[in-house]
Order: C-alpha cells, then structure tokens, then sequence
C-alpha cells in the first residue's frame, strides 16, 4: 500500500461510523468531529481577533455584517437545505442497496444547488443597492455603498459553500464525517491569511476574499473526497427520478423554514442599524461567541446522529430512534448548559481578552459583552432544538418544522420590535433567545407524540440535576472572579488568559464535583467517552 492509500485508509477510518451504529461508535465519531469543530472554532476566535484589531465594531464592519447575511441567509442556506433533504433519501437507497441510484439522486442535487445558486446570486448582485437599504436603511450613504459592493463578492462565495454543504451531508449519509467537519476549518485559515497578509492595503475587502478562497478551496476537496468514496459528484441532472423527486419535495419546506429563520437576522439588523454604531458589529461579535458550544456541540451531536436518526427510521425502528434522540438531548445538555453559565458569569473579561486590542475599544467592549449575556439565555435551546428537528427529517417529515418556523419566526419578529423599544441592542438577543424556548418546546412536543419513549423523568430529572450543578459552578466562578480581578488585572493579554484559564478550570472542577454530589448517570460514562475518542482519533 502506498503512503497516498494508507493516508487516505486512516482518514476513513477516523471519520466513519459502520452500518447498525452502536451509541459506543456514535460517540466516538462526535468526538472527532467535536475535535475538528473545536479546532474550527479556536481558528474562528482567531479570525474574530484579528478583524476586530484590524477593523474594530464600526462602520466598516457593519457593512461587512450586513453584506454577509444576504447572501448567507438566501444563498447559502439554499445548499444546506438541498442537503438536508438529500441526507435521508441517499441513505435509504444505500441501505435498499441501489447505489446507482443514489449517485444519480447525488448528482443531480449537486448540480441543481450549483445552478440555482448562481441563478440567485445574478439577481441578488443586480439588486443588491436596494436589498441594502432595505434590510439596513439605518447604515450611512458610506456604510452602504460599502455594504453593496461587499455583498456582490459575497454572493459567489456562496455558491460554492452552498454547493460545499450539499457534499458536506452526502458524505454525512456514507457516515464520513471528518472531511465535512473541515470545511470552517478552511474557511477560517484563508480568512485569516488574507486579511494578515493584505487588511492594510485592501482594508474590509481583504476579509471577502478569504472568506471566498476558502470557501472554494473546502468545496474543491469534499468534491474529491466524495469521488473517492464511489459517490462521484457528476454532471447528470435527471429532475424526473423519482427519488429527486422526493428529494426536492423533502427539501422545501426546508429552504422555506431556513429562509424564516433568516428573516429574523434581517430584522435584526434592521432594528440595529438605527441604534448607535457598532451595534450591528457588537451583535454579531456576540453571536459568533456564543456560537462557539452551540456549533461544537450541533457538529458534534446532531452532525452524527442525523444518518443514524434517518437509518432507524428507514429501517422503521422506533426504540433506536427514541434511544437516539434521547441520548442527543441529554449530551447536548450536559455541555451546553454549563458553558452558557460560565459564557454569562465571564462575559466581560472573555470579550476583552478576546477583542479588546487595535482599533477594538472599551465602548466595543462593553456592548458586546451585553449582547452575549442575552444571547447566553438561549444558548441550551439553541443547540438542543437540532436534535428532534433533525429526528423530523430523518423520519422524512419537514413540514412539520416548517410550521414551527412559522409560528416562532413571527413571534421572534415582535419580540425584536417591542424589547428593542424597551432595552435597546440587548432586546434583540434576549428575543432571540425566548422565542428559542418557544420552538424547542413546540418541536419537543409534537416529536414525543410522533416516536413514543423520548419523553419522561429520566430526561428531566437529568436535565433538573445538570442545571443545578451548573448554578453551583456559576456561584462559585461569580464568588472567585472580584478576586482575579485583584490579583491578575487584565491589563495585559497574557495575564487575561492566564486569569480566564485558572477560572474555567475552576468552574469546570465545580461543576464536575456537582455531577458527581448529584449522583448523575452521564458522569459513570465520561471515562469511556474520552477513551473511545482518543482511541479513534
């Protein structure tokens, strides 16, 4: 075997799950992708850093927020949607064993996304002026010219990471995950090599045009990877199969609920281009920290179980997809509820240690820190809601989120309008994170009556006793934090890291011990949590 075919043998074997997924294997392979996501994520606070020191939460990076959101919420999420709708049907015909047809169905979706993708982005391009002073009429004649000119590069950067997520969730189907759980990891590397090496002499455009090469450069390589797997990505579009069929009818609802959910970005920025400046910088500064378990932990979880979830259900096993998404909930809970304590105890000094360096300033500092004590809110929401959305279009049923997105996107909308009134910029991400609640209860419920055992005290007793021992790490982290302060001040950045890492440490000593006074269940299988991961990777 050449040095090339065992490369190529260890990458399959790290990012694979076998037929008849056991939770052991299903384990295992989130924690490689939690691995690649973790590493995706510390390149994204890298990029955040360096745009913040370059450009700061101002004009120009207002205009670069908005210019992405278009093209993100209409072009991007079109892929990602295809995708979701591909997932299950290419898993069932592999299972049926009809491969020939599934690399049709594989094709044709791929080439579909390609072609519309680029069909919307010409008349985005041509319509992007208006678009902008619609979706932000607040923005300076400056910041939207800006925005404009920004938004036209974006578009086709999109096209190829709305294509990049279709390859992405057809690998997703083969149970191939560790190329897939690459793809930020690319984008953030070029991102951040472009505007290093060209932020002075090209200013704002700099982060566009890493943005756009990495997004190629990670479509180009699942591209080769897929091919590599028997699932060549050619150049057939047959719309009259009726698995495509079936694909686009499941695909839908999908892009329509994605395109909902969208829409409350939008108003965001609407409603934040007309407080101060920087608030629409600070916002998304916020979002994109809080993102930070809320993606490790979406990758991780919910990236995995969806094939399994769309295998059991294929396969018409109803205990194996409540066991599955049962264990989804509880092992989004037990991370993610913690991380948003600490997120909201040590929000300042996070964000300083983070940003606060350039042409980042301590008015940036502390706007951003607000938003991300709303945005902490919702955090468990957020993360936990893929898990039963996902068990809908495993079971191939995406009207049904649909209709979710369609009551709660409305009440997010008024929510935005009357907080923004009341509290100004933090109205919009404390919204947010109610109207989170509102839909993971409603898609938690319509889900438990549809796969029966998912619901019941185990879960909630789990979720009562994680949530105490993550107020117990909050008190004691909230109790130790004036005393940091004295001994490390964070005027330098070595001394805020080195002060962030000793209270982390400490919170996540407190919650462990609280875990373990609760007598959770959870904590017996961490050891062999961690095992299989090392194991694998």
């Amino acid at each position: 075997m050449t040095g090339t075919e065992t490369r190529v043998a260890a990458w399959r074997r790290l990012g694979r799950l076998r037929p008849g997924t056991s939770r052991g294997a299903l384990v295992a392979s989130a924690g490689v992708v939690m691995g690649f996501s973790i590493v995706s994520k510390l390149l994204g606070f890298v990029r955040d850093m360096v745009i913040a020191a370059y450009y700061g939460a101002a004009r120009v990076t207002d205009a670069f927020m908005v210019a992405q959101s278009l093209p993100q919420t209409f072009i991007g999420n079109f892929g990602a949607a295809l995708g979701t709708g591909v997932l299950p049907i290419v898993t069932e015909l592999n299972v049926q064993g009809k491969k020939d047809d599934a690399r049709v169905v594989a094709s044709t979706i791929l080439n579909l996304t390609l072609a519309v993708s680029v069909a919307l982005g010409l008349v985005a391009a041509l319509a992007a002026g208006p678009l902008i002073r619609l979706t932000a009429p607040g923005l300076s004649s400056e910041a939207a010219a800006l925005a404009e000119r920004l938004t036209r590069i974006f578009l086709a950067a999109f096209v190829f990471a709305g294509g990049g997520a279709v390859l992405g969730l057809l690998l997703n189907s083969l149970k191939d995950f560790a190329v897939p759980a690459l793809n930020p990891v690319i984008i953030n590397i070029g991102t951040i090599a472009v505007v290093v090496v060209l932020a002075r002499r090209m200013g704002i455009y700099a982060v566009v045009y890493g943005y756009s090469a990495g997004a190629v450069l990670q479509f180009a390589l699942q591209a080769w990877w897929l091919r590599r797997r028997g699932l060549p990505p050619g150049l057939t579009i047959d719309l009259g199969h009726p698995a495509v069929r079936r694909v686009i009818k499941l695909a839908l609802p999908v892009l329509a609920g994605t395109v909902l959910g969208g829409l409350y970005i939008l108003v965001d920025n609407w409603l934040a281009s007309h407080l101060a400046e920087g608030s629409i910088s600070a916002k998304s500064f916020g979002l994109r920290l809080i993102q930070v378990p809320v993606g490790i932990l979406t990758a991780g979880v919910s990236t995995v179980i969806f094939p399994t979830l769309a295998e059991r259900a294929a396969r018409r096993d109803e205990a194996g997809l409540a066991d599955t998404i049962a264990f989804g909930l509880r092992a989004v809970a037990l991370i993610t509820i913690p991380a948003s304590v600490g997120l909201a105890v040590l929000r300042e000094p996070i964000v300083r240690v983070l940003f606060q360096r350039g042409a980042w300033d301590e008015r940036a500092t502390l706007m951003t820190s607000a938003v991300v004590l709303y945005y902490a809110i919702g955090v468990f929401a957020v993360t936990a809601g893929p898990v039963p959305g996902r068990a809908f279009h495993g079971l191939q049923d995406t009207w049904t989120p649909l209709a979710i997105g369609a009551v709660t996107v409305p009440i997010n909308i008024v929510l935005d309008i009357v907080l923004a009134r009341q509290l100004g910029l933090v109205g919009l991400p404390l919204a947010n994170s109610l109207t989170t609640y509102v839909s993971l209860g409603l898609t938690f419920y319509l889900l438990s009556r549809r796969v029966h055992g998912i619901a019941g005290p185990k879960l909630a007793i789990t979720l009562l006793r994680i949530a105490a021992a993550a107020a117990f790490m909050g008190a004691v982290v909230a109790l130790v934090l004036p005393l940091a302060d004295r001994l490390l001040p964070s005027t330098r950045l070595a001394l805020g890291v080195v002060k962030l890492a000793v209270l982390i440490a400490l919170g996540a000593v407190a919650y462990l011990g609280g875990l373990i006074a609760l007598r959770l269940d959870e904590v017996r299988s961490f050891g062999r949590i961690v095992s299989r991961f090392v194991h694998r990777a």
